[in-house]
């Protein structure tokens, strides 16, 4: 089983919340002594029907094709509402909030969103990856000996910038679409099937190909620049397009392949 505690950290004052499990270790490597809190709710996909409970039930739909996923941060059943029950315990004394953040990662800025929105109360600061450097898309792109000068970066933020950056999650909540992105550093809120056409003419260029290969070049050749998305959600997006019929899916022995689904095919 997955043997991360989403809370670890002597110093009770400072409070580091960030979005993966990478950044997460990186941070206790580097020793970093704080309360440091894992919150993998995966922001950038599915409704919000449930997130005033805490609850990311929706991204078991998104999950379902990668045989591992339950082994990660989701094996509580997608439920952070025992997480975020603790959390406000520790935060009755804490000091600070710092929330590892990107402009350029919409599951690091939702995550900051989500925070403002929620603690609007208490200290909040922010480090945003790319200010360190532009091609640094997300906290978890860091190298341990760039951690002590990324801390640097740090923004106390205002009260009018909290006040910003709630009515900007409001926003994202009211719109309650199943995809989001980043795009000129705003989240953008789009349907499930935005990217359809481009997956479809990015699997043309290949002819048959493992459909792990075709989600590998998507990670690794984004749609939209500086787009970056998990191989789960990938595997969502072309398995729909399977059901749908607009791709074939070819089985060999225990090899999935994938190719258009031509007329009489």
């Amino acid at each position: 089983m997955f043997e991360v505690k989403n809370f670890e950290g002597k110093n009770k004052k400072i409070v580091e919340i960030v979005s993966d499990v990478s950044i997460y270790g990186l941070l206790k490597r580097v020793g970093n002594n704080n309360l440091k809190v894992l919150l993998p709710l995966e922001l950038c996909i599915g409704k919000f029907d449930y997130i005033n409970d805490y609850s990311r039930i929706e991204l078991k739909k998104y999950t379902k094709y990668v045989s591992t996923i339950e082994e990660g941060p989701f094996e509580n059943g997608y439920n952070f509402k025992y997480e975020f029950n603790k959390l406000k315990v520790f935060l009755k004394d804490a000091d600070k909030i710092r929330v590892w953040s990107s402009h350029l990662d919409c599951d690091d800025y939702c995550l900051l969103l989500f925070i403002c929105n929620y603690f609007s109360n208490k200290n909040i600061s922010v480090l945003f990856s790319e200010e360190f450097n532009w091609y640094v898309t997300t906290c978890t792109k860091l190298d341990k000996t760039e951690i002590n000068e990324f801390v640097k970066k740090e923004h106390i933020l205002k009260k009018y910038e909290m006040e910003q950056y709630k009515k900007e999650w409001e926003k994202i909540v009211n719109e309650n679409t199943e995809l989001r992105f980043m795009i000129n550093g705003s989240v953008k809120s789009v349907n499930i099937d935005y990217f359809d056409n481009e997956v479809l003419e990015r699997l043309k260029k290949f002819g048959e190909v493992n459909i792990y290969s075709l989600v590998a070049d998507l990670m690794g050749n984004p749609i939209v620049p500086f787009v970056h998305y998990s191989d789960y959600i990938y595997l969502y997006l072309i398995n729909r397009l399977i059901d749908n019929k607009f791709i074939k899916k070819i089985q060999k022995d225990d090899k999935i392949f994938v190719k258009i689904n031509e007329m009489g095919d």
